[in-house]
């Protein structure tokens, strides 16, 4: 989850003498900061996945927290991004007032990581669900399933099948949603 920042810490350590213990220090903070924002991050999900109100709000609070300890950890910004545009989708809060925060936070992903395809994905959604930009939402799923980095998460492929389904799509829509439920057979 975070090759980029592996790189650049090898990069930081190559510079110190070998004995010089300081920066091995420095390392082990971050390796433990960074673990923390990742238990946020896998609490945050978890409370996503339940999909009450309650949970919703637990989940930002949660990985509002993880972002704030590791602000390039684009995943979990794409994830707090989510918290907003589902409790629009589900009818908790205006989406005038949601999509455009879950758009902020897709933005700072992307140009954390503008491969990542669960970015493209909620990018993807809110241009379906909120600007009503089909072009738009075809665009960043072509990008989010073209990723080298793996597989969307289930949650936003069922955002996929709402999609394909409103655009009146339906044997798609369907196998959509069957290929969510293989990426996570228990949401």
């Amino acid at each position: 989850f975070r090759d980029h920042r592996l790189e650049d810490i090898v990069k930081q350590l190559n510079k110190f003498d070998r004995n010089d213990k300081k920066p091995f220090e420095a390392v082990a903070a971050i390796s433990e900061f960074n673990q923390r924002a990742y238990e946020l991050f896998l609490q945050g999900v978890h409370h996503l996945r339940l999909g009450t109100e309650d949970d919703y709000l637990e989940a930002r609070g949660l990985l509002t927290d993880a972002t704030t300890r590791d602000p390039q950890f684009a995943l979990a910004l794409v994830t707090l991004a989510s918290t907003h545009s589902v409790m629009a989708v589900d009818g908790y809060v205006r989406p005038a007032d949601s999509w455009p925060r879950s758009e902020v936070n897709v933005a700072h992903a992307l140009a954390i990581d503008p491969d990542l395809p669960d970015a493209h994905a909620e990018a993807a959604s809110s241009a379906f669900f909120y600007r009503w930009d089909r072009q738009a939402a075809d665009r960043h799923w072509k990008t989010a399933f073209a990723s080298r980095k793996g597989e969307v998460q289930s949650e936003l492929l069922g955002a996929y099948a709402l999609q394909q389904w409103a655009s009146g799509h339906l044997e798609a829509a369907l196998q959509t949603a069957k290929a969510s439920r293989e990426v996570d057979p228990l949401s």
